[in-house]
């Protein structure tokens, strides 16, 4: 299977072999990631030491795998378009590394059971991805063919640090060691560090059509008309530029304070949504078309609508952009990956116009009104050629949910949700999430 070709590669002889060679996961149709990417290749004191290996195709995204070729060397350092390295001072730290260190880098641990990691009490230690990490190239051609044997019984694929760490430890008994030397911000003695890509974006709203100009669309229904919604007017609603327009789409017309009309979409189920989804979407080509972007999210998603702008500047709107949280489903050739809608989506509308298409087509519908509709656009955009790419920021799940060192790694938050859901003690509610993670500066500041 190709899920495992990174792993499963043959070594390619030399006359020396090296201690270590890098792969960077980066995506393709992320611009930003490119340049930064490159700064790390170029940064290489052999030329072929550097691997940039495609997030997009089959166990790519969340297990770290792809079609890269692990070369002639005893490590393989893992890294993210932003990582940086001190490449002697790493050749120096894995040369010394004692034979039953195979698996070394930046280790978290949960505190507290998180359903992103399917609620693992097991106190895992994973890598914090922008940091690095290394696996020693044995070990991932023993994980080859474990995986060739058989692949993972975990269908859903939602974190890639925990869940390739987690495989490693189940199939293998490997488990990681944690360095302080592999960090987040540059310091003498580190081995590699973080450098924010966003310093890497493009300004293309300036150049073409001001990506501001965009879309909203909040699936909702009519019970929670008078309970969410006051509250995303009063937050996020309220940060939007004033030639953004806002769209909640329901299962009953209803005039709201502010002048919100929601839109009865004539289709509501009490779980996976694919029917309304379907219908929210011929609902945009048809009453709101040509707008560079359109964002779609649930009554309980909370947007910071200043960050979500600066991040659609930096993408072309003539592209087609399947944008978000990522997520994958699956293994081998039924493997997908898909944006989750609850974090929020972005959709350009050259991506818009070609599902519309397929849809008219009858070639993109939903197995039934209930199926999920994140996993159903996943296929169809899969089928389409459209690739699923992850912007940091994008959050399924609550703060709570998430290890705090891998947020403050990611910068500013563009959404959480399930705002509303019932939380831990001492967890924020939907209002302090807002003004926490999300108000913009000037707010946050005056609270």
């Amino acid at each position: 299977s190709s899920v495992m070709r990174v792993l499963a590669a043959t070594v390619l002889l030399s006359s020396a072999r090296r201690v270590f060679d890098v792969i960077v996961r980066v995506q393709y149709g992320s611009a930003h990631e490119l340049r930064s990417a490159a700064v790390l290749e170029a940064s290489a004191p052999v030329k072929d030491s550097v691997t940039l290996m495609p997030s997009f195709g089959e166990g790519s995204w969340t297990m770290l795998l792809g079609e890269a070729e692990v070369r002639n060397s005893d490590w393989v350092v893992f890294c993210e378009p932003g990582t940086r390295l001190e490449w002697d001072r790493m050749e120096e730290l894995l040369s010394a590394q004692n034979p039953t260190t195979t698996f070394l880098g930046n280790a978290l641990v949960d505190e507290a059971l998180l359903i992103i990691h399917h609620f693992d009490d097991s106190k895992l230690a994973y890598p914090l991805l922008a940091s690095g990490f290394a696996v020693r190239t044995a070990v991932l051609t023993d994980l080859a063919a474990s995986i060739a044997s058989g692949p993972p019984e975990q269908g859903f694929h939602i974190d890639a640090a925990h869940e390739f760490a987690k495989v490693l430890r189940d199939r293998l008994d490997v488990s990681m060691v944690h360095s302080d030397v592999f960090c987040v911000s540059f310091a003498a003695t580190c081995v590699s560090y973080f450098e924010s890509v966003d310093r890497w974006r493009i300004d293309f709203g300036s150049r073409q059509v001001s990506s501001r100009n965009f879309v909203v669309a909040v699936k909702s229904t009519a019970a929670h008309h008078h309970s969410r919604v006051p509250l995303l007017q009063s937050t996020w609603m309220r940060d939007l530029p004033t030639t953004s327009a806002v769209v909640v789409m329901s299962d009953r017309r209803e005039a709201l304070d502010g002048g919100l009309i929601t839109v009865d979409l004539g289709v509501n189920t009490n779980r996976g949504h694919c029917g309304k989804m379907l219908e929210l979407l011929k609902h945009l080509i048809r009453q709101h078309p040509e707008r560079p972007y359109y964002v779609v999210g649930d009554d309980d998603t909370l947007w910071n609508s200043t960050r979500l702008g600066e991040i659609l500047v930096s993408y072309d709107p003539n592209d087609a952009l399947y944008l978000g949280e990522r997520y994958a489903y699956g293994h081998g050739k039924h493997f997908y990956d898909y944006l989750t809608t609850g974090s929020g989506i972005v959709l350009s509308w050259t991506a818009l116009t070609r599902l519309g298409r397929c849809i008219k087509r009858q070639e993109c519908q939903c197995p039934s009104d209930d199926s999920p509709d994140d996993m159903a656009l996943g296929r169809w955009f899969r089928s389409l050629g459209v690739p699923a790419i992850h912007e940091a920021g994008f959050h399924q799940r609550r703060p709570g949910d998430y290890h705090e060192d891998a947020l403050a790694v990611e910068g500013p938050a563009v959404s959480f949700h399930g705002v509303f859901q019932p939380r831990p003690s001492g967890e924020p509610d939907a209002q302090a999430v807002y003004e926490r993670y999300l108000a913009p500066v000037a707010i946050r500041e005056e609270l």
